[in-house]
């Protein structure tokens, strides 16, 4: 028996190992081609389309006998599903949320005034506290901009202020709303080759794609439950 037989009987006797390789390069030339989120509303059907096109031209071809090409049609059908499936991921998030935030205009080279709820519970460290904040507005220049997702905060203790006390100082706890001026970059990550890519971890398995720092507790408001607001000691 030749190579080329031993090779056509290994694929018919395991086929999902090479549809799932295609599926996966799908997602990897996705990730390396990123597109904005109104160019994706468009290259999704496409990509969807071609993908069933290739399956029905596919099982035709199959019916007539065909199957080397039937089989090369599936697998690029595999490689266009992976990509659509990619793309799907980052469509979770709707037009608000602050995955998008660059696109709003927003100038993140100041401070920005952020509001939303703690969805974590604080945590003390060396230089202050650190928790999530589902964010609810973001305040630019005097606009106001509604919005979903979370942030990681780090608020930093201050002169005098032991970090343990920090919590309890501020009576923050998981569940309270607050607005602070906060400055906002993306979470760091360093382009050594083969470290730990923080900032994709913290977006695929956290849904944070931002990182906000308060360098004082007296630019943190404590918000009542009512919409009014105190100075938080």
């Amino acid at each position: 028996m030749s190579r080329q037989a031993d090779a056509e009987r290994e694929f018919l006797t395991a086929p999902l190992v090479a549809l799932s390789a295609c599926f996966a390069l799908g997602i990897v030339v996705a990730d390396a081609s990123r597109v904005s989120l109104p160019d994706t509303l468009v290259v999704v059907p496409v990509l969807l389309f071609s993908a069933g096109a290739c399956m029905l031209a596919g099982l035709i071809l199959t019916r007539a006998h065909w199957p080397r090409l039937a089989g090369v049609l599936a697998l690029v059908g595999f490689v266009l599903l992976g990509s659509s499936a990619a793309r799907l991921f980052e469509f979770r998030f709707s037009g608000r949320d602050i995955s998008h935030l660059e696109s709003l205009g927003i100038d993140l080279r100041t401070p920005v005034r952020v509001s939303g709820r703690i969805v974590s519970p604080p945590l003390a460290r060396p230089s202050g506290l650190q928790f999530d904040l589902d964010v609810s507005a973001i305040e630019d220049r005097g606009r106001v901009y509604p919005m979903t997702g979370k942030v990681r905060v780090f608020l930093r203790r201050g002169q005098g202020v032991q970090a343990a006390d920090l919590s309890e100082a501020l009576g923050l706890s998981y569940g309270d709303s607050i607005r602070a001026l906060a400055e906002l970059e993306r979470p760091r990550t360093y382009r050594d080759p083969g470290v730990f890519d923080f900032r994709r971890w913290m977006a695929s398995i956290h849904d944070i794609y931002w990182t906000g720092t308060i360098k004082s507790p007296r630019l943190v408001e404590k918000l009542r439950r009512r919409g009014l607001s105190r100075q938080a000691k």
